[in-house]
């Protein structure tokens, strides 16, 4: 990764702190023009399926030109320079829209789904990571202090990598919504879930998502600012997942009724009175 971004620094080093912005989110990504002039390729990770190209329209570059970014033999994006910095912008969900900005190049999920390398199997091999993660997350010790969570992500990372293990496109989206997501917003956070509990569902024929996902899911959208919808989001878990603390914390959390509310805290704090969360409120 480092030295992508320095060798394209250096390349547009005339011209970069006067580059302009063509496209922005929210244009049409079929309107950016098939380049060939390959000015880099190589793996974005361990992964195997993200070999990474940057095309350009001509050799002798201008500010105003802009590199399409390719991975796995498949246009996701663009990168252009602003003020000295790269911004790429993609085309995340395979909508025709460029929907996402980014700092450093970063694969879309569906890469991995309709690669021919990345084996899928009706067999949920899925549910046992997520069911590892949910336990940290309902148990007494904060995962993210004991760090017992990156155990677990790092594991799956491990497995992403792995061409023998099956269903790689969920694992992917579940190390990209740890790994890179929650460090930059809640839109890209909301992208990666939708797309995972699309994917799951078809995947292995189930109309319920685990509860690890939907729990993200009413994280997201709080964090959107969308309280009503968080509130049917949690109503809906309640009844799925009653056993879940972090759920019964945005229960009371978004409640609006006071009295209601009261007797939901007492219930945290009488009932739950160790568990990480419920002691930090």
């Amino acid at each position: 990764m480092k030295r992508i971004k320095v060798f394209i620094i250096l390349l547009f080093t005339s011209f970069l702190l006067y580059a302009k912005t063509p496209f922005k989110v929210g244009d049409k990504f079929s309107k950016v023009e098939e380049n060939s002039v390959l000015l880099h390729s190589g793996q974005l990770n361990a992964i195997p399926e993200s070999n990474m190209k940057l095309l350009a329209p001509k050799e002798n570059l201008e500010f105003e030109d802009i590199i399409l970014v390719k991975i796995n033999e498949e246009n996701v994006g663009i990168l252009e320079f602003i003020n000295g910095s790269e911004l790429y912008i993609f085309d995340f969900d395979k909508d025709g829209i460029l929907d996402l900005e980014m700092p450093f190049p970063l694969m879309p999920i569906y890469i991995m789904t309709e690669s021919e390398n990345v084996k899928k199997d009706k067999n949920d091999n899925i549910k046992g990571y997520l069911d590892a993660l949910i336990l940290l997350f309902n148990g007494d010790e904060n995962p993210f202090v004991t760090k017992s969570i990156n155990k677990v992500v790092d594991q799956i990372k491990w497995d992403i990598g792995d061409p023998r293990v099956t269903n790689r496109d969920i694992l992917y989206g579940i190390w990209l919504y740890y790994g890179v997501a929650q460090q930059f917003s809640s839109e890209l956070d909301f992208m990666i879930l939708t797309e995972i509990e699309k994917i799951y569902k078809e995947r292995f024929n189930q109309k319920v998502i685990p509860n690890l996902l939907l729990l993200h899911e009413i994280e997201t959208v709080i964090n959107q600012g969308k309280p009503a919808e968080a509130r049917k989001l949690i109503k809906e878990a309640e009844k799925l997942f009653p056993e879940c603390i972090p759920i019964k914390v945005y229960s009371w959390q978004q409640e609006e009724d006071l009295k209601t509310k009261e007797k939901k805290y007492s219930e945290l704090k009488e009932k739950y009175p160790t568990h990480w969360i419920v002691k930090q409120i």
